[in-house]
């Protein structure tokens, strides 16, 4: 596979990823579903994901009441958006033919 083609892959992945990732957002957060999370190709081998919190400012109170009850085992893991970020990239990496390993990394 050249790397033009893989590239293609790549970015058709990605767009894909982006669209599911869209079906797992709250409905009831409105703005923030519909048109605040957005993808730019910044170069030919970077892609930004990213909510635009002018359209949707609320984005950051997300992790304060997730989407769904967490089971007794969850609770207190993630919170929401390391959750959504952790799935988009093991979409994108299942995709592409490959396996993602996520860590859960505390931040410090």
């Amino acid at each position: 596979m050249t790397t033009k083609s893989y590239l293609r892959r790549f970015d058709l992945a990605i767009k894909r990823a982006l669209s599911i990732a869209r079906l797992i957002i709250p409905k009831k957060t409105g703005n923030l579903r519909d048109v605040s999370l957005k993808m730019e190709k910044e170069s030919e081998y970077v892609w930004k994901i990213y909510i635009n919190t002018s359209v949707a400012p609320y984005a950051k109170f997300v992790n304060e009441t997730p989407p769904y009850p967490r089971s007794p085992k969850e609770a207190g893991n993630k919170q929401f958006w390391q959750r959504f970020v952790d799935g988009l990239i093991k979409q994108i990496a299942a995709q592409m033919g490959g396996v993602a390993n996520v860590a859960n990394k505390e931040q410090k």
